[in-house]
């Protein structure tokens, strides 16, 4: 019920718009990219949709992951990056609830500190914990702790805005978020109020009475009875103004933290007031962090005295980060204030540390000046390009090489200059510069550098450039085809069709230069799977269903052997039953403390699927018995439960008294589905299965699974 509730409360605030939106500040791309940079979607999703929506001027992207019994929604606010509002459910999330929490109101605390500080990490410092307590009673309802954080403006709670982040009692997961936040809104300044005795004083004269009040009682069907009170009536209609002093009474204000209020007790504020104050680890590794960091106004200086802030531009939003490699970053964002039709906007990127500009952007848009002619060659565009680069980072401009992309047309008003990393003479291409020169007024309006702190090997190759290519070649030969080609030197870009040779990009295009190793993208050497027609499998009884899943993928091998009557081992059928099953290898969190073997990511795929316990995963190389076939198999059709189930199940085989209590279930499925068929009368749960029979086992499992 409290789904379709918030559900509703969401889409009261929305106005559907077309899809071309003119106050959308941020792309869906940007957009997704950035919510995925800050949380965690689900691995499996097979669904992924995204809408545009409005409300008072600010546009927001709503974001959807659908994965095998996971669903994750996630909306950001398209102006400030803020993630807005989270909705998470299904096992993955929620898992299954206990009357005893399997996470810690503690943990669940720093889970949700942790969540917050990436959903908005411009926003985390203006929050602040609140001593309500989370809402886990009734146990047997309840299946979430929820945690309120209220907004400080100047020092001052604002209690209308906040964060309530609700996290899962059984996972310790995230399964709602939403954020509630004033944009727009100017705060009058704290300081001149008049003091906490007087407005007390004002509130009894005005506000305090006798009364009568009949409470609430906790326990259904429990007498309420009438109690002579003092107290406020309408507390929510009543007020002082701070400033003035004067008695207000409205019609009502709004308190986010109220529909957490009503729903938990008011107890053990103290000791939730200590333990919100007391640092943990992570807390204390975070802070010592950032304690010695240039500040807000140190960083601005820095950009200054590279680039100059135009008239009327001011400071609009700050935020302090730590990038994907470790480098704690301030992006600064600064907007031009005007009421007329001149717009723009100013931001950079600048290094906390030592107090370097990592990236610029400026873009001023007045229609009343027209088009300007383009003033400045291509080449006299990129001498100021590398003049200014020259300027601002003058020992690292004698360490790269410029990258012609060719993606401008001669009549680019701007143009953007790609200056490449050389090591040891070799290009490094994920390090260099960028800068971008218009044209018209000889203006860099952006620029930026990566160059990051990398061990880098020698430059002694092991293999010469032509032994290297002809690996290469012999691993991803050639194609040739007509493409349509754009040719961007001329006045606009024209496509023309040609006959091109060209390497497919899902094919590799590394070569290890010393082992000489043909390497994909991953760094995983490229391995080219053949295809070749078993040889040993002809008027074997499972003949059909080996070729079957040769046809699908499921068992290849480049010997051309099968080997149909070796005995099945463990690592061999997880991998065919993950194939057979539709899945991948590699799916879910990664295992700890294995060896580095190709079996791995299978078992890994298995345990996120439940067939296998992290705990307890099987000998690779031991053979799979009929009863280890039978588990495995009840386990991927997400039977394993009943079959768990002891004391019900009857084994439709002589030998069912052999079989443990405990496995019963397993066997009396396995049978009654036609996974494994009887042997003379009997199951023998200890006899091993043969790859053959493995392989007609698989052909009846996927039969069995509707897709």
């Amino acid at each position: 019920m409290r789904r379709v509730v918030y559900l509703l409360l969401g889409l009261s605030l929305i106005v559907l718009l077309p899809a071309v939106v003119a106050a959308q500040t941020m792309t869906a791309k940007e957009a997704a990219e950035l919510v995925k940079e800050r949380i965690t979607v689900p691995a499996d999703a097979e669904d992924f949709t995204s809408d545009y929506s409005e409300y008072d001027g600010r546009g927001q992207w709503e974001f959807r992951w659908k994965g095998k019994g996971e669903t994750l929604s996630a909306t950001l606010d398209a102006a400030s990056g803020d993630i807005v509002n989270l909705y998470a459910y299904g096992d993955a999330f929620e898992g299954k609830a206990t009357l005893v929490p399997k996470v810690s109101e503690k943990e669940a605390l720093e889970a949700a500190k942790r969540f917050l500080q990436k959903a908005a990490p411009s926003r985390y410092n203006s929050l602040r914990f609140t001593d309500q307590p989370p809402r886990v009673i009734p146990l047997s309802h309840q299946q979430d702790y929820s945690f309120y954080f209220e907004r400080i403006v100047n020092g001052v709670p604002c209690s209308f805005n906040g964060a309530e982040v609700r996290v899962s009692q059984s996972t310790g997961k995230i399964t709602n978020y939403y954020l509630t936040w004033d944009y727009k809104s100017k705060f009058p300044p704290a300081g001149n109020t008049i003091s906490p005795e007087r407005g007390a004083e004002i509130m009894k004269d005005n506000a305090f009475e006798l009364m009568y009040f009949r409470p609430y009682p906790e326990k259904e069907g429990q007498e309420r009875e009438v109690k002579l009170v003092y107290g406020i009536y309408e507390p929510r209609r009543v007020m002082v103004d701070a400033v003035s002093g004067k008695f207000v009474k409205s019609s009502y204000f709004y308190l986010l933290r109220d529909a957490m209020a009503a729903e938990g007790g008011m107890g053990g504020m103290d000791s939730m007031e200590k333990r919100a104050k007391a640092l943990t680890p992570i807390e204390e590794e975070e802070i010592a962090a950032v304690a010695n960091l240039l500040s807000k106004e140190e960083v601005q200086e820095s950009v200054f005295k590279h680039f100059e802030l135009p008239e009327g531009f001011k400071l609009s939003s700050a935020r302090l980060y730590e990038n994907d490699r470790k480098e704690r970053v301030w992006h600064l964002s600064w907007n031009l204030e005007s009421d007329d039709k001149v717009s723009g906007y100013m931001s950079a990127a600048v290094n906390a540390q030592n107090g370097e500009v990592l990236s610029y952007s400026k873009h001023i848009y007045d229609p009343d000046e027209g088009e300007k002619p383009n003033k400045y060659s291509v080449s006299e565009a990129k001498k100021i390009a590398e003049d200014f680069l020259r300027g601002i980072q003058p020992q690292k401009m004698n360490q790269v090489r410029y990258f012609d992309s060719q993606d401008y047309v001669e009549g680019s008003r701007s143009i953007r200059f790609r200056y490449t990393r050389l090591v040891n003479g070799v290009p490094f291409y994920e390090d260099g510069f960028e800068a971008e020169v218009d044209r018209a007024t000889g203006e860099v309006t952006s620029f930026s550098v990566q160059w990051g702190s990398f061990n880098f090997p020698k430059a002694n190759p092991g293999i010469s450039l032509d032994k290297a290519y002809e690996k290469l070649t012999e691993a991803n030969s050639l194609d040739m085809a007509y493409l349509r080609v754009s040719q961007p030197r001329s006045d606009r870009a024209e496509q023309e069709i040609g006959l091109y040779y060209f390497f497919e990009d899902y094919q590799p295009r590394l070569v290890d230069a010393m082992s000489g190793k043909v390497l994909m993208d991953s760094g995983e050497e490229y391995v080219k799977e053949d295809k070749v027609e078993f040889t040993d499998i002809a008027g074997h009884p499972a003949e059909s269903d080996i070729k079957l899943l040769y046809s699908l993928g499921v068992v290849g091998d480049a010997t051309g052997k099968f080997n149909p009557n070796a005995p099945a081992v463990n690592s061999d059928f997880i991998k065919m039953l993950v194939l057979a099953s539709g899945w991948s290898a590699g799916e879910g969190r990664e295992l700890e403390n294995v060896p580095d073997a190709w079996y791995i990511p299978y078992y890994q795929t298995a345990v996120y699927r439940g067939i296998l316990s992290a705990d307890n995963l099987p000998e690779p190389g031991a053979v799979v018995t009929r009863m280890d076939c039978a588990r495995y198999l009840i386990a991927a059709l997400k039977l394993d439960k009943a079959a768990e189930l002891e004391g019900i199940f009857l084994v439709p085989a002589e030998d069912a008294a052999d079989i443990p209590v405990k496995d019963a279930g397993y066997a009396a499925i396995a049978l009654k589905m036609g996974l494994l068929s009887s042997i003379n009368g009997k199951f023998e749960p200890g006899s091993s299965l043969t790859r053959g029979e493995a392989a007609s086992v698989l052909v009846r499992y996927m039969q069995k699974v509707e897709r």
